[in-house]
């Protein structure tokens, strides 16, 4: 051995101790200085809500991350505005790009997926009591911050400054007893911590250290203001809110592909239909349109939903299925001449001419009943060879018809269309297949969801239509389907269609 090999060794781990020293000291310091920052921050935004209390709040503090044994949410906050998963920051030089959250010059976006995360989680949970899931808010609230606003994924990020009228503005929406439901269920899936675990790893992002509650950007004032709108808007029904345990789990699941919600009336299908819209709006990108036969009822359903989910209204279409084809056809240019008296009196032509004292007649002296035929079981589906009229099963009509017969209901409707196209007049029918036809040309993007009321009203074509502008579409991989697959047209292999008795 070499004199001095010895003395290096024992230098160099000496030296390697220093420096494991001085990055447990640095270490340490961070977090220390980011701890001190948070525990500041925690404390003057736990002070900000304690006067929700008089307003029938509950403010669950520090409480476990669900199944997790160590990370923390700072506040659940629950009260007759809803649920609102809260995390204290403190960070400095933070600013929103769009759906990007910048601190400095770096990127930190990435950052709130966790946070977003527990929205799923307490939505299952609260779906369990029954409350909707639209009433649950995850919020980032950025201390010493003002005017900071925006929204990332399902997070919402706001400053200081914001936070009373973000959680007050929604107005009274859960009774008292309901607020008591969701606390219980709340308090067993946010366990309170016994001891705080400290965390070993170093924080990237530098806290902005508040110096006192004297620096506070909320003055009373604005707090009290803030209550006094709670107080003024307008309570909203309470199905807005909470909802059947199963109807709030309909609202949230997922599908494999088209789905039914069959039940008597007065059951709740329109409410499971709008909270279904208005979850799918939230968590996924995309226009959901939201369509019905009757033209009057999506104002009604639009005002509705003004109320129950301001914050996403704008990101769902309301529009009766033919309003919203006409609008599609003429945007694009494709001709159309929608007249339906014209087009009435096309069908009497053709029905004196080919049915009233023919085959037909005989059956049935009612033109309505063979008016009825040719819409809805032939335009309808969108036949257009006899040999597909010859195979129909045509489920759900009153009379069974020969091969003879249907041969003279064909004439019916081949007549009808030649006066149609003489005329230069299109019925309701038409508008839906030439809808369906510019579609399967060039598909309509933007759309994630279509939801149907009174589903039972729609056409085969109708259905085939709507599926089209989102159905061929996977909500989870965002890939298309092949476009040249080809969906069934009528009889006991359409899927799609709504007739009863038809095999989907």
């Amino acid at each position: 051995m070499s004199a001095g090999h010895s003395a290096a060794g024992e230098a160099a781990a000496y030296l390697a101790r220093a420096e494991e020293a001085e990055y447990v000291a640095r270490t340490s310091r961070q977090m220390y200085r980011n701890y001190s920052a948070a525990a500041i921050t925690e404390a003057r935004l736990g002070r900000l809500l304690e006067p929700l209390a008089e307003r029938g709040y509950h403010v669950l503090a520090d409480r476990l991350w669900p199944g997790s044994r160590a990370a923390n949410v700072d506040f659940v906050l629950v009260g007759p505005s809803g649920v609102f998963i809260i995390d204290a920051k403190s960070w400095k030089d933070v600013s929103l790009i769009g759906e990007r959250v910048y601190q400095g010059q770096d990127d930190v976006t990435e950052r709130f997926k966790n946070l977003g995360s527990l929205s799923d989680t307490t939505e299952a949970a609260l779906a369990e009591v029954g409350l909707a899931p639209g009433e649950v808010h995850i919020v980032a609230v950025f201390m010493g911050r003002r005017d900071l606003k925006g929204r990332v994924g399902i997070v919402d990020l706001i400053g200081e400054n914001e936070a009373p009228g973000f959680f007050l503005g929604r107005g009274e929406r859960l009774s008292l007893d309901r607020v008591a439901i969701a606390r219980t269920a709340l308090e067993q899936l946010y366990r309170p911590h016994s001891v705080r675990d400290v965390a070993v790893e170093l924080t990237l992002v530098e806290p902005v250290i508040p110096t006192s509650d004297d620096n506070a950007l909320i003055t009373l004032a604005e707090l009290e203001e803030a209550l006094y709108a709670n107080i003024m808007v307008r309570p909203i029904e309470e199905w807005m809110a909470f909802l059947h345990p199963d109807q709030a789990r309909l609202a949230r699941r997922s599908f494999n592909g088209p789905s039914r919600i069959r039940g008597a009336a007065g059951t709740g299908k329109t409410v499971v239909g709008l909270h279904r819209a208005a979850y799918i709006a939230r968590t996924r990108p995309g226009t959901v349109l939201v369509t019905t036969f009757v033209k009057t009822l999506p104002a009604v359903l639009s005002s509705l939903m003004e109320r129950m989910a301001p914050e996403i209204v704008d990101r769902i279409e309301f529009s009766g299925i033919h309003s919203f084809a006409l609008k599609l056809l003429r945007e694009r240019g494709v001709p159309v001449f929608l007249d339906p008296a014209r087009a009435d009196l096309q069908f009497d032509r053709a029905w004196r001419a080919i049915g009233k004292d023919g085959e037909l007649g005989r059956i049935d002296l009612r033109p309505d009943y063979w008016r009825d035929e040719v819409l809805t079981v032939i335009k309808g589906r969108g036949l257009v060879r006899f040999e597909q009229y010859a195979a129909l099963a045509r489920v759900g009509r009153k009379r069974g018809l020969t091969n003879t017969q249907r041969i003279a209901v064909w004439k019916l409707h081949s007549a009808y269309f030649a006066n149609l196209r003489e005329s230069h007049v299109h019925d309701f029918a038409d508008v839906i297949l030439l809808a369906e036809q510019s579609l399967k040309k060039t598909p309509l993007v933007g759309y994630s969801a279509v939801v149907v009321d009174e589903a039972q009203d729609l056409s085969c074509a109708m259905i085939r239509m709507l599926h089209s502008i989102a159905g061929g579409e996977c909500l989870d991989c965002r890939t298309r389907r092949d476009p040249d697959e080809e969906l069934p047209q009528h009889g006991r292999d359409c899927r799609f269609c709504p007739v009863s008795g038809c095999r989907r």
